[in-house]
């Protein structure tokens, strides 16, 4: 990596150097991965829901105060639902929600994973429980309408591990 470039909320951020190839160095086992989750008390703010899904939006005021965009959270359950949305509004797309409690609070959100993505969108339209998983939740970017998404980067089950 060159330096941290972090922008807004996303503390994270970093320029990769294209002059390097990613070299993958071992594999995580499935114990390993409780010692790198986070445990904040909420996943951002909450309240604030698109028409598919819930708690999975924040406004970009709020989110310009907040100091990270990315955890690594084991929910206390989960399920990934596949269905049709916007067919209403002339857009009939197939998309992959997860939906998970974490701390008491219940969230519905897009998955952008692509690996998880593929996977279930090879499934017919239904909602699947999910043992045991990890997820990456991510607070993406400010949108057009004045929102910052809640995103699910990336679903490690255990059976992909």
């Amino acid at each position: 990596m060159i330096e941290a470039a972090p922008s807004l909320h996303q503390s994270e951020n970093h320029i990769i150097d294209a002059e390097y190839y990613w070299v993958k160095k071992g594999r995580l086992t499935w114990t390993d991965l409780t010692q790198l989750v986070d445990e904040p008390e909420t996943l951002w703010s909450n309240g604030d829901s698109t028409q598919s899904g819930m708690n999975d939006r924040v406004r970009l005021a709020l989110a310009m105060e907040m100091t990270s965009s990315l955890v690594l959270i084991q929910p206390a359950s989960l399920s990934i639902q596949v269905q049709t949305e916007g067919s209403a509004f002339g857009n009939p797309r197939r998309r992959v929600r997860g939906y998970f409690k974490y701390r008491g609070i219940n969230y519905l959100m897009v998955v952008t994973d692509p690996v998880a993505e593929r996977a279930f969108l090879a499934k017919p339209d239904n909602r699947y429980h999910v043992d045991d998983a990890y997820l990456c939740v991510s607070l993406a970017g400010a949108h057009t309408d004045g929102y910052c998404y809640k995103l699910i980067a990336a679903v490690i089950m255990k059976d992909l591990l």
